[in-house]
């Protein structure tokens, strides 16, 4: 469909990468062409490379302008986002400067840093050269061409092997996916090539609605999905990969894209259906987060982030009937969130009480439950932090959100004791891939602890599992976004 174009990042850092081509295709080097007919199979491998050196900064502050900033020489000032135009106007412009402190070689000397000063986030930088050759072969080894930046159209889709899923989490692996539009290929900061899949907006939200909810959700909540989807590209363009050569990369980091396998008749109508809308607070297009299920209880964008406060992605009680709730509401306490954790309420996300479609029965995350050995849990917490505590004396929440999510989280050791801040740190810090959320309790007992715990993802903004539960009773797709987003209306961009 006719709308801006968008970069997205679908493999981000492998040495090999293998395609399959049918009918008429070009590969473009620079400004030489070249025309391929009939079904290729390709490898696209790095040649050679220049690797830069990654540093960590702290940003202070996110401004509008710099111009009347104090002592600039202290800083690093960074300039992130990108106006993005379509038919002759601007449509979106999310430009800011990141002012940052810092060359730190390793993140715990960012993260030490990054608390004395009340930082909003850390980022890697790079120093030095970067960049490289890349060559294309046939599947007999013949080269077909070589340079620093490959492009390939086809007249039919694309086919490309091995594409990373669900990266660091319980459910990663690989799968075989097509694409529309142009293929690129080039190297990334670390001397591995990249993939990139350029096109429409309107074509990559209609497998994103579609890969970030199940296709066969009810209409309504596909255009829900869609329209928050639509916002984060917008708001997060040339924010979230400021440092690549992409917009938004396919996984959880930005927003699960899996091409064509996921387009489906149904997707591309609630694209259709809401063109070019967007939540908009006040002037601002909104960075609409979303997560799998809040568990009851919705986390404040501040709490998952440590950014500024955003209005519209506030907490709130994710029920018709919030009575139930407000009896643990808010979850910042040990009691409180125990009893909560261990209740049972009738939320919208409540797929153990509530009468589901067959789509969601056997889905998990509402409540949970993670056991560990001692030692096990000793390795872990060595293997995912660097750090080890021996003998494993006690893990403490120290500070949680309004949805009982532990964003502060203390470990004690015989040989060391440190803290763990953020909830997605708290996660994978204490599984081999990533706990479904920070919101549980420990109990301890007879050589093992065991983690109580409810919702899947960082519960900010909408909760799919519930809002899908809206739509199939019947809600519109703007009573959903209303009930997540407060304070916002939307608004056609395009």
């Amino acid at each position: 469909m006719d709308s801006p174009m968008i970069r997205v990042g679908i493999i981000q850092n492998a040495r090999k990468i293998k395609i399959s081509l049918r009918g008429d295709s070009y590969i473009s080097v620079g400004t030489v062409e070249m025309h391929l007919e009939d079904k290729r199979e390709l490898e696209i491998a790095v040649l050679r490379s220049k690797t830069p050196e990654p540093i960590y900064r702290v940003v202070t502050g996110e401004l509008e302008d710099v111009t009347g900033l104090n002592d600039m020489k202290k800083y690093k000032i960074i300039r992130v986002g990108k106006k993005v135009k379509f038919s002759g106007k601007v449509v979106s412009d999310n430009r800011k400067y990141w002012v940052c402190v810092g060359e730190f070689e390793k993140m715990y000397a960012a993260e030490e840093q990054f608390d004395e000063i009340s930082g909003i986030s850390i980022i890697e930088d790079f120093i030095g050269e970067r960049g490289g050759v890349i060559k294309i072969t046939d599947s007999e080894g013949k080269e077909i061409t070589e340079g620093e930046v490959l492009r390939i159209k086809s007249s039919s889709p694309m086919t490309v092997f091995d594409v990373p899923v669900g990266e660091g989490y319980h459910f990663e692996h690989s799968e075989t996916q097509s694409f529309k539009g142009w293929l690129e290929f080039r190297i990334n900061n670390y001397g591995g090539l990249v993939a990139i899949n350029e096109l429409p907006v309107e074509d990559y939200l209609a497998s994103v609605n579609s890969s970030e909810s199940n296709p066969d959700s009810p209409p309504e909540l596909l255009k829900a999905q869609t329209v928050v989807a639509r916002g984060t590209v917008f708001a997060t363009v040339g924010k979230h990969h400021f440092n690549d050569p992409f917009d938004l990369c396919n996984n959880d980091h930005c927003q699960n894209y899996k091409g064509l396998v996921r387009e489906t008749p149904r997707a591309r109508q609630a694209c259709s259906l809401t063109r070019g809308e967007v939540l908009k607070y006040g002037r601002e297009i909104c960075d609409a987060r979303y997560a799998a299920i809040c568990g009851g209880i919705t986390e404040d964008y501040q709490n998952a982030w440590f950014g500024e406060r955003k209005p519209y992605l506030s907490t709130i009680i994710d029920a018709e009937d919030t009575s139930e709730i407000l009896e643990f509401y808010p979850a910042t306490t040990e009691k409180n969130a125990k009893e909560f954790i261990d209740s049972m309420p009738d939320a919208w996300c409540n797929i153990v009480k509530s009468r589901v479609p067959d789509y969601l029965k056997g889905v998990e995350g509402f409540r949970w439950e993670v056991k560990y050995s001692r030692n096990e849990i000793e390795k872990i917490i060595k293997k995912k932090t660097g750090r080890d505590t021996g003998r494993l004396f006690d893990i403490i929440p120290l500070k949680r959100g309004n949805s009982g999510r532990i964003i502060l989280l203390e470990v004690r050791g015989a040989k060391a004791t440190f803290r763990i801040k953020g909830e997605l740190s708290i996660r994978k810090a204490l599984s081999r891939s990533c706990l479904l959320s920070s919101c549980f309790y420990i109990e301890s007992g007879g050589g093992s602890i065991t983690l109580h715990g409810a919702g899947w993802g960082h519960g900010v903004g909408m909760c799919q599992i519930g809002a899908s539960l809206m739509a199939y009773n019947g809600m519109k797709y703007n009573e959903i976004l209303k009930h997540y987003y407060k304070g916002t209306k939307i608004k056609r961009i395009y």
